[in-house]
């Protein structure tokens, strides 16, 4: 089974032997060393990504990167995106991985803020000390887990079809939302949950129709 993980690290080209370790996972890790680039990715493939890695401290944008600037700041940018994600219903495991001191052995506001219900589960792994055995199995363990996850493996056949070829891309979330509606343990979920987005992706579809035999009719096709 393949996973994607986004990572951001200022550092990351260092650490070879981490990305080798990913390798043997099955894992496809999408690297970037600051905020601006890493944050437009995941949001261009977020229900792409399995999991997110987040330095404690890592550049804000190309700039810094050219300038060797990091700051809190980035990974604050970054945190709260996601929980603003986990907030509308998108939640993606995300790991704090981190050698910086107030990150993986004091305090820090941020984390302490955010709190277990938002990452992993509350910890902080430490680069100086955790095997990257054990933290790829963490990771993995806690996407597996993750209802997203579980849902596109049980209906692999159905989200097959969400493509540009077939439904469109843009039906994904209308799908999951049914899928999440049937898979609850709520019996009286509003009907409304469940059928207003069966209907959305029935009138797109007819008005996708509608355009196709325009365009075959304006070319003298049909």
């Amino acid at each position: 089974m393949q996973y994607r993980i986004l990572w951001i690290d200022d550092k990351y080209k260092e650490f070879d032997n981490f990305l080798d370790t990913a390798a043997t996972k099955q894992i496809e890790m999408l690297c970037f060393d600051n905020a601006t680039d890493g944050l437009a990715s995941l949001k261009s493939n977020l229900k792409d990504i399995d999991a997110i890695i987040l330095d404690g401290k890592f550049y804000l944008d190309a700039n810094d990167a050219e300038n060797d600037v990091t700051s809190d700041k980035a990974f604050g940018l970054v945190a709260k995106y996601l929980d603003g994600e986990k907030n509308k219903g998108n939640y993606i495991p995300w790991f704090i991985y981190s050698g910086q001191t107030h990150f993986a052995k004091e305090s820090h506001v941020l984390v302490e803020t955010l709190g277990e219900s938002a990452f992993g589960d509350g910890r902080v792994f430490d680069k100086n000390i955790i095997e990257d055995d054990e933290f790829f199995n963490t990771i993995i363990s806690a996407v597996k887990e993750s209802t997203a996850f579980k849902i596109r493996n049980k209906y692999s056949a159905i989200f097959q079809i969400v493509d540009d070829n077939y439904l469109g891309k843009t039906e994904e979330d209308r799908i999951m939302t049914i899928i999440k509606n049937l898979e609850s343990s709520v019996d009286d979920y509003k009907s409304n949950d469940l059928f207003t987005p069966i209907r959305k992706i029935l009138e797109n579809q007819l008005f996708i129709q509608i355009d196709l035999l325009s365009a075959f009719r304006n070319n003298n096709l049909v």
